[in-house]
């Protein structure tokens, strides 16, 4: 009887030694929670920010190939064969309704686009068309078309003015 007697408390003090976790084990444990957070935060962030950029290059690169297939099918020789940024708008948005609503024209009296989400739509006195575009971020995307060149889109960016320094 005293080895069941002596059994019993053995597994009481056993079972009350390990019910819980101490002070030192719960700080830790949060401690490495808010090391992973830090980490994995500012990755989130950045990642958005990048899809914001991204989503808006494929935009303008729908926009920019739409415009070079209507250039080709009308026979023109440059864009200003559609006279103003207006007709340009118009042009394009009968191409690609989705991005109509988005799309706005540049002009010398409104030579840029400040609103993230739309789509400045512009023609230069050398008949070269220009798209610009505005991320959350205010980071200014553009792309310059010039009329059957063949190369391969350039985009540039910037801050301040979308687009800013040119010849209307």
């Amino acid at each position: 009887m005293a080895t069941t007697a002596l059994a019993a408390t053995v597994s009481v003090m056993t079972a009350s030694r390990f019910s819980g976790y101490s002070l030192l084990e719960a700080a830790f444990t949060v401690a490495v929670l808010l090391v992973l957070a830090a980490i994995t935060v500012p990755t989130f962030a950045g990642s958005s920010k990048t899809a914001q950029e991204v989503v808006l290059r494929q935009d303008l690169e729908q926009i920019a190939s739409e415009a070079e297939a209507r250039l080709i099918r009308d026979r023109g020789y440059d864009y200003s064969m559609w006279g103003d940024s207006a007709t340009a708008v118009a042009v394009l948005s009968e191409e690609n309704p989705v991005l109509a609503s988005r799309l706005v024209a540049l002009s010398p009296t409104n030579p840029s686009v400040s609103t993230a989400g739309e789509i400045g739509v512009g023609l230069t006195t050398q008949g070269h068309l220009v798209l610009s575009g505005v991320t959350d971020d205010e980071t200014c995307v553009v792309v310059v078309l010039k009329p059957r060149n063949g190369e391969d889109l350039t985009f540039s960016e910037s801050d301040g003015d979308c687009p800013g320094g040119l010849d209307w």
